[in-house]
């Protein structure tokens, strides 16, 4: 008799914690849909709409700016990238998936078997970035200063602007003689 309660409490317990696999799943659909999708191996997808050679040049321009030293590029525009930093290989492919739609895939692996899928990531969203920064810069007239494309970027990025009060000189009274 005694044998029967923690067999009826381990079933009770299995039928409680099944429930739980689906939320798990829900969560990690939600955030896997956040734009940039990441495989178990630390591999980085992001598809933008960009043809292949923007992306490409965008994705180039991330690089410099991050100080990743690039070690070869294919001589179209739809080969690899490959780079190194900080003991990490790097490559990023592109794929055209129509003129103006292009898949990035950006890995970065260590010396050993190890994926950095943080430096992979950085480099999808400063490749994003580089894009929005050519964009703002296409869309505006090329009189336009350039701390305009960093305020069309990110507003909050541009240098402050202190009002200057103007105030007429005190008049001064000359006494009669």
């Amino acid at each position: 008799m005694t044998h029967r309660y923690p067999i009826a409490l381990c079933m009770v317990t299995a039928t409680a914690l099944a429930g739980c696999e689906s939320l798990a799943l829900t969560a990690f659909g939600v955030g896997a849909s956040a734009g940039v999708n990441q495989t178990l191996n630390g591999t980085i997808y992001r598809t933008f709409t960009f043809p292949v050679r923007e992306v490409r040049n965008a994705a180039l321009d991330a690089l410099k700016q991050m100080g990743i030293s690039v070690d070869a590029t294919a001589a179209d525009t739809s080969g690899p990238i490959i780079a190194h930093a900080a003991g990490r290989e790097i490559q990023i492919d592109f794929e055209a998936i129509s003129p103006n739609s292009t898949r990035m895939r950006a890995v970065a692996k260590s010396a050993t078997w190890f994926y950095d899928a943080a430096t992979g990531r950085e480099i999808v969203a400063q490749t994003e970035k580089a894009l929005a920064e050519a964009t703002a810069r296409a869309a505006l007239p090329s009189s336009a200063p350039a701390e305009s494309v960093i305020q069309a970027v990110d507003p909050a990025a541009a240098p402050t602007v202190k009002p200057i009060l103007l105030v007429p000189p005190p008049t001064v009274i000359s006494p009669e003689r």
